[in-house]
């Protein structure tokens, strides 16, 4: 037997191994990405396969879920309440939440209000830490407007707090 063949032999090995060890996993862990950029294919592939290569080591079968953090506003209730209703539906499914990174403030208060909901329920969460973003302050926006009684999240009181 030459070396490359050894070599496909090994990997074939390797991926059988995989792939029975993914089959038969019988925990299931259900996690929720809360995005802005969840329509788009390629936007949290590093976020996804992460989470994948995770459940794999951790024998666990992994439901993930992706919802638009606009979904999760009061605003999408007026709008569209079936989408509003059908991303609180999956938040409410989740055992983890995600929130990554994105850009600007679309999407803020649906992201404090996946924290706020994490918090509560003592939901594992993780925010992305980005100095370009608003996400950092996900939990802390939450933080402060539902323990502190402050009002609710606006794009003026988010960049008011932002610069202090």
């Amino acid at each position: 037997m030459n070396e490359i063949s050894l070599k496909c032999l090994v990997i074939k090995r390797f991926f059988c191994i995989t792939l029975n060890r993914y089959d038969s996993h019988s925990k299931g862990v259900n996690i929720v990405l809360v995005g802005k950029y969840t329509k788009l294919e390629d936007a949290y592939t590093s976020v996804i396969k992460s989470l994948k290569h995770a459940s794999l080591m951790c024998r666990h079968r992994l439901t993930l879920c992706c919802v638009e953090a606009d979904d999760l506003e009061e605003e999408t209730l007026e709008k569209d309440p079936s989408k509003y209703f059908e991303a609180w539906k999956s938040l409410s499914q989740a055992n983890g939440v995600i929130v990554p990174g994105g850009f600007g403030t679309r999407g803020t208060e649906g992201k404090v209000a996946a924290a706020k909901y994490a918090r509560e329920r003592k939901l594992p969460y993780l925010g992305e830490y980005d100095y370009i973003t608003v996400t950092r302050y996900s939990s802390f926006f939450e933080i402060k407007y539902s323990l502190l009684c402050c009002e609710s999240p606006s794009q003026v009181c988010v960049w008011e707090c932002r610069s202090q």
